[in-house]
Parts: structure tokens; C-alpha cells; sequence
């Protein structure tokens, strides 16, 4: 069953009255297997009057789906059981589109090509059977949002590499941190530069000064000279 091979099914020796009953029995075996036993495989007798075929469908859908009947195994009923002249078909994927748009279609589920910006990522399980199916009518779906979108859309906007909330806020952090730097490199060279021009000024007020000591040295050498000439004067008298 869709390539999954079950154990070797056995079944009751006795009389089966009707092909239902013989059904009924092989379908008992196939979902006590483990192996098959969960793939909701159906086994029914299709009742053509005077006789009748059995007729197994795999659970699953899609081209990959398929039942084959093992014919190596030693004593196999399948003569007895009329399975040597059964037919065997693989399921078919769902076909169509979306909106008019292409889809992917994978056993009932059709999938929205993913570089299509209005279908991506949107999935529809198609259950319609051939009698639902009417020429010239589409069926309608309401796409809602759900929480889990929502949040991952959110999420997806908050951590954006290029242009997400925190990449956006970490750029302008940066663009103020870098502005910053800037403002401190500005004002160190402002400091350097005013810095060298009170040294300027400090050097020409220590030569300014050193002038007026000399010539303060000067002045009060003079006068004592005058001191000694006017008290030389007195003297005299």
C-alpha cells in the first residue's frame, strides 16, 4: 500500500457465504497489520448479480498513491480470491488553480506557487468528488489570518536584517553614536586649538612681564642714582 509492504495477511479457514463476508474478513486482517494497519486501506465486494470483483482503495491521495497485490508468495490465495486478472490504477493529484492563478497540486492538497505574491504559502484540501463537480461553478475561499501568521508576520518585521524595527533602530543608535564621535573629535580639536593659542598668549604676557622687570630694574637704578646725587647736593651745603 503506496509502497509500504504489509506482513503476510492469513486468513480464517472457512466457507465465506458472500463476497461482503469475504471482504469483511480481508479488511479485518489488513487493519489488525502492522504495517499497513493505520493507512486506512478499504476492502469492499462489488456485487455484479451472478458475480463480483474485489475492490481495494488506498487512503491516501495523489499519483503516488497506490495497492498492488504481492503474487511470489507461496500458497497466495489471489487465484483463488480472482485478484490474477485485478487491475491496479495510481491515484490522481488535484488539479487547478487559485484565484485563476497556477497551483501545485499534491494529492488533495493544492499548493500556491510559491514566487506568486497572492498564493504563496496558501494550501487548500480539496474533498470535492466527481459528482460535487459542476461545470462553469467555482467555489469560494475566505482567507483569515491566524494568530501563528500574525506573530511570525510581526516577528518578521521586528528582526528584519535590511529593514526591521531593531535593524532600523540599531542604524539610528549608530548614526547617533558616529555624530557623537564626531561632536568629541570637533571639540578636541577646539580644545587643542585654544589650548595652543592660551600658550600664545601666556608666552608673549611672560615676555611682556619680563620686560617690565628689566625695566623696573632699570628705573630703580636710576632713581637710586638720582638718591646719591641729590644727598652728594645736600652734603655739599
Amino acid at each position: 500500500m503506496d509502497g509500504v509492504i504489509s506482513s503476510e495477511l492469513v486468513l480464517a479457514e472457512r466457507t465465506y457465504q458472500t463476497g461482503d463476508e469475504l471482504a469483511g474478513e480481508i479488511q479485518k486482517r489488513i487493519d489488525a497489520d502492522d504495517n499497513i494497519g493505520n493507512r486506512n486501506v478499504t476492502v469492499e465486494w462489488v456485487d455484479q448479480g451472478d458475480t463480483g470483483y474485489l475492490k481495494f482503495t488506498s487512503g491516501t491521495y495523489g499519483s503516488r498513491s497506490t495497492v498492488d497485490i504481492d503474487t511470489t508468495i507461496d500458497n497466495a490465495a489471489y487465484t483463488a480470491l480472482g485478484l490474477t486478472a485485478g487491475l491496479s490504477s495510481a491515484g490522481a493529484d488535484v488539479a487547478g488553480t487559485i484565484n485563476g492563478e497556477s497551483a501545485t497540486g499534491h494529492g488533495q492538497l493544492l499548493t500556491g506557487d510559491k514566487d506568486n505574491p497572492t498564493t504563496a504559502g496558501l494550501k487548500l484540501r480539496i474533498t470535492l468528488n466527481d459528482e460535487d463537480m459542476v461545470p462553469g461553478v467555482d467555489g469560494t475561499v475566505t482567507v483569515r489570518r491566524g494568530l501563528g501568521f500574525i506573530v511570525d508576520k510581526t516577528l518578521d518585521n521586528i528582526t528584519k536584517s535590511i529593514d526591521g524595527s531593531i535593524a532600523r533602530r540599531t542604524s539610528a543608535l549608530e548614526a547617533q553614536i558616529d555624530d557623537i564621535d564626531d561632536r568629541i573629535v570637533f571639540y578636541e580639536e577646539r580644545l587643542a586649538r585654544k589650548r595652543e593659542q592660551l600658550y600664545q598668549e601666556f608666552l608673549e604676557m611672560e615676555e611682556i612681564l619680563s620686560q617690565f622687570q628689566s625695566q623696573g630694574t632699570y628705573l630703580q637704578a636710576q632713581l637710586a642714582g638720582l638718591q646719591n646725587n641729590w644727598n652728594q647736593i645736600l652734603g655739599n651745603k
